[in-house]
């Protein structure tokens, strides 16, 4: 079961990702899933250039017909699921026999890194671990001079607690060389944009809207490049290109019908341990530029 969920832990207000990872098949997804995810941004990474430089020539055109300065160049990314993950608090137990003969203590922050290159803390639920990928897809953005913005659903109210993940993580500080300045995110206005507590909308509504007219409001002073998110919400109808970073939401989705799909496992009534499932590969189709796409001659229709 998947479902996204209020934090009960102190000094949390944003919602968190819960999995149950009592399914195996689940378990075997997210062992895939950083290495699924760097491939994908290691992809969007090695097509900036070319979007760039693409973008960055449209816009000196079509500046100089309408006689004006061109617009620096920007691009949005979503935050959690494509910069910090919200997943790694999880975790299952079993005892030796309910599912295989050996005992299960499956813990999702096992497969994250902390700073000092060791597994995440299992107790540290408070923060978030870096995604891998993330860092250098924001490197390779600053070194083609363009602006990132994050446009995150996370309330402003825990503005303070991100600020410090992202200086826990090694994203931001008070130096020069630093990707983000710490008192450039610490206040509202500058590249992290967090919702207002009185914008954020009621149980079974979506974040859209707010995502939107942010983006809109940086596209009126920007030309955007690139969006990065990991659901609808987080791609508008702006930007040049547009990428769906896979997520432990949609994969988890994925393997839950792939479990329905395929006999129990041996040694198990629910599934138990068996040969490992095959990460969910990324869409080729998520890693193309939004503009029209052209069909092959043998694809049009007559």
């Amino acid at each position: 079961m998947l479902t996204a969920r209020r934090s009960a832990i102190p000094g949390r207000k944003h919602k968190m990702v819960y999995v149950d990872f009592s399914n195996p098949y689940l378990r075997d997804y997210i062992r895939g899933f950083c290495e699924s995810h760097r491939r994908h941004l290691d992809g969007v990474r090695a097509r900036l250039p070319g979007w760039v430089a693409d973008a960055r020539r449209r816009e000196e055109q079509e500046a100089a017909a309408e006689g004006r300065a061109p617009r620096p160049l920007a691009a949005t990314l979503d935050v959690d699921e494509v910069i910090l993950a919200n997943i790694h608090m999880n975790s299952f137990t079993a005892p030796a026999g309910v599912q295989g003969p050996d005992p299960v203590d499956f813990h999702a922050a096992d497969y994250y890194l902390a700073p000092d290159g060791k597994p995440w803390p299992r107790d540290d639920l408070r923060l978030n671990p870096l995604l891998p990928g993330a860092r250098e897809l924001i490197e390779a953005l600053r070194a083609l001079e363009v602006r990132v913005y994050m446009i995150t659903g996370r309330l402003e109210s825990i503005r303070e607690e991100t600020v410090e993940n992202f200086a826990y993580v090694g994203l931001a500080a008070n130096t020069d060389d630093a990707l983000f300045r710490l008192d450039a995110i610490a206040r509202p206005g500058g590249p992290l944009i967090m919702c207002p507590d009185a914008e954020y909308p009621p149980p079974g509504a979506t974040v859209r809207p707010y995502k939107e007219s942010r983006r809109r409001a940086i596209e009126a002073t920007h030309r955007v490049v690139l969006n990065v998110g990991d659901q609808v919400s987080d791609l508008g109808c702006t930007a040049t290109s547009r990428s769906t970073a896979p997520t432990p939401s949609i994969g988890a989705r994925r393997a839950r019908r792939r479990a329905a799909l395929l006999p129990p496992r041996p040694g198990s009534q629910k599934g138990g341990s068996g040969p490992p499932v095959e990460p969910l590969p990324v869409p080729r189709h998520e890693l193309i530029p939004a503009r029209r796409r052209e069909r092959s001659p043998a694809h049009r229709r007559p």
